[in-house]
């Protein structure tokens, strides 16, 4: 999040409704709530109101982002 750039992919465990707040500040492409983490009602509504895009898993974090890269999302050509 401290070195987050509009248009990229935030992977997080937590679901409360500042994650939409900072995703929305910062021009996050999206949100992905990983570790199966609680996505509050509040936190839905904000991002919607902000057009922030929130997903949520069961997989972990870490092979959230490592399915991310092995997509190539944020390789650079």
């Amino acid at each position: 999040m401290g070195q987050g750039q509009p248009g990229m992919v935030w992977v997080t465990m937590q679901g409360h409704q500042n994650v939409a707040a900072v995703a929305s500040l910062i021009g996050f492409a999206a949100v992905i709530v990983a570790g199966d983490g609680p996505v509050a009602e509040d936190t839905l509504h904000k991002a919607n109101l902000n057009d922030v895009v929130v997903a949520a898993t069961e997989a972990p974090a870490f092979e959230v982002i490592g399915k991310l890269y092995e997509l190539g999302v944020g390789k650079k050509d």
